[in-house]
């Protein structure tokens, strides 16, 4: 195995990133373009080699419109840092090694490309206080660019027909939810069609507003929902079970004071403790076959031991689970029946919900039926006019 020092690294990295700067070609690196000797004999000339092609002219483009954005990076590095050189385009990354002994800024722009490394020349790990992208490698590179782009003008990365331009939201990168968007560059086909999953629609209790509605509300449509930004993320690097990166995100969000990015934890404890819903069919439909879906859902914390499900009174099925899918029998057709649907939870409390259907016929509600009012036994009959 071979083991480059830190500058060899960096004539690789210089020839890699010289490959963005150029929209996918790499230009070998040179370093002797012509020896002569003393009479003007020519020993050596370099012969100019045609570039190759390594990655596409739209990745290239994209990846240097990241690394020029001085607006996505002054949070870190300020807003007039040694990454900056004024009038100028130009992409820069910086690297440091964990050990402190190695420390890179890599810059670039369409015909140009400059790399530093800092470090000691025994390998020992730097001063902690200059071993960064910033302050170590970093104020030596932006000489030495500015010097090689002083006579030339700005030149911007040129963007490739097949990347298109959007504007996306600003937290999270997906089609804007509200006024805070910024513009991204997008290959073609893989610009987002929808918002970011960090948009949530979060059920509230309607009885607690500071609480999350229960299975039982969430059940019987007691809630409202709110959209709340939600962020959660993984540490795919972490060898200790930590999660470092949602440690970070926490920490920012405890800074916010706007609502949306503190969505309630708790659940509402109180209310109803078991609930049932008949989903289908709907109450007042007319239903065109004899054999009615019927399609039902219970809820309770402590579990459902059964659900009944009768017609007219007459229980026709029973169910030991909190879900109920199948088809009752009705063969004969009319505008008015009662379905209903009782569950029991593990603690033997119990609960209906019922709705009405016609059978091939237009739901009717029955006419009731009038009834004569008796006449009263202590009331004296009037007396026959002679």
């Amino acid at each position: 195995m071979t083991i480059l020092s830190g500058s060899d690294y960096l004539l690789l990295l210089e020839a890699a990133f010289g490959a963005f700067g150029t929209g996918g070609f790499r230009q070998e690196p040179i370093a002797l373009l012509k020896v002569e000797d003393t009479k003007g004999k020519v020993l050596f000339e370099h012969k100019a080699v045609q570039p190759r092609r390594v990655l596409s002219a739209d990745v290239a483009f994209i990846i240097s419109h990241i690394l020029s954005d001085n607006n996505a990076r002054k949070d870190v590095f300020g807003e007039k840092s040694y990454l900056v050189i004024p009038g100028k385009t130009v992409a820069v990354k910086t690297g440091t090694t964990d050990d402190k002994r190695d420390n890179w800024t890599i810059g670039y722009s369409p015909s140009v490309v400059v790399g530093v490394w800092v470090g000691n020349n025994d390998n020992s790990p730097m001063n902690p206080a200059l071993a960064s992208g910033v302050t170590g490698a970093a104020p030596i590179w932006n000489r030495i660019i500015r010097e090689a782009l002083i006579e030339k003008k700005d030149e911007p990365f040129t963007k490739p027909d097949n990347v298109i331009e959007m504007d996306v939201d600003s937290y999270a990168g997906g089609t804007p939810v509200t006024d805070a968007r910024r513009k991204e560059f997008f290959i073609k086909g893989t610009e987002p069609n929808g918002q970011a999953a960090c948009y949530q629609n979060i059920k509230i209790s309607k009885h607690d507003g500071n609480k999350l509605a229960n299975v039982v509300e969430i059940l019987k449509g007691e809630y409202e929902t709110k959209q709340y930004v939600v962020w959660k993320e993984q540490d795919p690097v972490s060898g200790d079970g930590k999660n470092r990166w949602q440690d970070g995100i926490n920490a920012w969000i405890a800074g916010q004071g706007d609502s949306k990015f503190h969505p309630p934890t708790e659940t509402y404890s109180g209310g109803d403790s078991l609930g049932i819903s008949i989903k289908e069919p709907g109450n007042e439909s007319q239903i065109n076959d004899n054999n009615v879906k019927i399609t039902i859902k219970a809820v309770s914390p402590n579990g459902i031991s059964k659900i009944e499900v009768f017609v007219d009174g007459v229980k026709k099925k029973e169910v030991g689970s909190d879900n109920f899918s199948d088809t009752v029998s009705i063969p004969i057709n009319g505008p008015y029946y009662t379905i209903k649907a009782k569950a029991t939870d593990s603690k033997g409390n119990s609960t209906e919900s019922e709705i009405h259907i016609g059978v091939n016929m237009a739901y009717a509600t029955p006419t009731p039926v009038p009834t004569a009012t008796p006449i009263p036994t202590s009331t004296p009959l009037p007396t026959p006019i002679p």
